[in-house]
Formats: C-alpha cells, sequence, structure tokens
C-alpha cells in the first residue's frame, strides 16, 4: 500500500462495494458518471486491486476477533446469572469442585443493564423532532374524505401551530 498515492489509499480504505462514494471520499469530483468511469479505471489497476484484497483479508481476520451482539448477549446473560463462562473449575483442599457463585452483585448489576439497554429495555433520551405543513393538514383531510373548507382548514393548521409551538407563516397563501 506504501506505493499508492494518498487519493488511491484513501479510495482503498473507502471501498465497500460503492464505487462513486469510494471515489467521492478519496477526494475525486465530478458527476456520478465521471465518478463510476474513473473509479472502474481505478479497479483495473493491479496495485489496488492487491491494496483491497489485503484490507479484506485483514477485516476477514478481524471477523473473529470481534464479538458479535448475540456473543455479548450470551456473556452478559452468563454473568448476570452468576456462571463465569472462564471460570476453571476450582477444587477446594480436599479435592471437591467449589460451586459458580463468586461474581460480584455489582458487576452482575452491571452485565443486567448492559441486556437491558442492547434489547432497548429502557431509554436515556427520546428526541422527536416534526415538522408541520399546511400541505400537510390538508392531505391529511383529504384522506379523511372530509368536506372541510379552507378556513377550517387553516382554524386547525394555527391550532396546531400553537400545540407544537411552530413559527406562524409570513403568508398562508404562499404554503398552498
Amino acid at each position: 500500500m506504501e506505493r499508492l498515492s494518498q487519493k488511491h489509499k484513501l479510495f482503498v480504505e473507502a471501498y465497500d462495494g460503492n464505487l462513486i462514494e469510494a471515489m467521492r471520499v478519496a477526494g475525486y469530483e465530478g458527476s456520478d458518471m465521471y465518478l463510476k468511469q474513473k473509479g472502474e479505471l481505478l479497479m483495473e489497476e493491479p496495485l489496488i486491486i492487491e491494496a483491497i484484497k489485503e484490507r479484506s483479508k485483514y477485516i476477514a481476520s478481524l471477523k473473529n476477533a470481534i464479538a458479535t451482539r448475540e456473543e455479548r448477549q450470551l456473556l452478559w446473560t452468563q454473568i448476570m446469572k452468576n456462571e463465569d463462562p472462564y471460570r476453571k473449575e476450582e477444587l477446594d483442599p480436599n479435592g471437591v469442585p467449589i460451586p459458580e457463585g463468586n461474581i460480584p452483585i455489582p458487576i452482575r448489576l452491571k452485565a443486567s443493564e448492559l441486556l437491558g439497554k442492547s434489547e432497548a429495555d429502557f431509554v436515556d433520551k427520546v428526541d422527536v423532532t416534526q415538522t408541520l405543513t399546511l400541505s400537510d393538514i390538508i392531505l391529511k383531510s383529504y384522506d379523511k374524505e372530509s368536506t372541510k373548507s379552507i378556513e377550517d382548514i387553516e382554524a386547525e393548521y394555527y391550532k396546531m401551530q400553537e400545540d407544537k409551538e411552530l413559527p406562524a407563516p409570513e403568508n398562508l397563501d404562499d404554503l398552498i
């Protein structure tokens, strides 16, 4: 990879199957057509092909090193249940196995919390943003097969505007 230019290195790192996006990330500019054509030429260069293959091998080697969601959840569940999956059987001085159950409560509670978060059992913060336009209200009124007049629709809009604290339009006719 040392023999590649900086743009080519960026392209190799960004390439995930989306040729045009990788070209943009690498700093190339132009229309999608131009970027596609230029990217296809890059994909024919032996150094680029070799670098992408090396990167793919590296990523594949990491695949087994990084725990999957299911693996993390299994570990947290075992710890929460006071079962240490990495614990080797311990024997007392008489050679009798020492039973499991020596994981401290704070660690078990943390495992329980991580499990709950991973399953969205509770939510720390929720942000809701809504944009309401007169067009939305009009479309909504047609969906209900209403016979509302434009005055009724305007009144409904202003009522919703007050409820949601939306800024008032300068000219209602501009929204239609």
